[in-house]
């Protein structure tokens, strides 16, 4: 798995002597997350949401499929937002250290090619102004 990070955060880690103890996610307490804490926090987060769920849909089964969820299930959904956000299927895979097949078979079962269309306008649309000035120094 590849854990892509700002040039900001390469310089912090570079100026940490080698062999120091590097910690990334800390606690509100400002303390490294133990098991119990994360899984604790992760728990607390799903009620939250669970909740915020059925609330938006007026439905209180919409809270169900969220205590259903897993850690390890935010893999799943990181692949899936990468992939409506019309990122390249082979990209995520690398990143997340899965198969591109991995990939595939979650983008067929939650991305529609509705997402995957709107994606692909949006960069279009963002890439519009470079291949203008392409086509300008071309065409001159």
């Amino acid at each position: 798995m590849v854990i892509p990070i700002y040039p900001a955060l390469a310089e912090l880690i570079g100026e940490i002597p080698r062999g120091a103890s590097l910690t990334i996610l800390n606690s509100a307490r400002r303390r490294p997350w133990s098991e119990a804490g994360l899984e604790s926090a992760f728990r607390r987060a799903k009620v939250d949401a669970g909740e915020a769920a059925a609330v938006a849909a007026g439905d209180s089964n919409a809270v169900s499929g969220i205590r259903q969820l897993r850690f390890h299930d935010l893999r799943g959904t990181a692949a899936t937002n990468f992939v409506r956000a019309g990122l390249d299927l082979h990209d995520v895979a690398t990143v997340l250290g899965w198969s591109k097949a991995k990939v595939e078979q979650i983008a067929a079962r939650y991305v529609t090619a509705e997402e995957i269309g709107l994606a692909m306008v949006e960069k279009l649309r963002r890439n519009r102004p470079e291949m203008e000035s392409v086509n300008r120094a071309v065409n001159r």
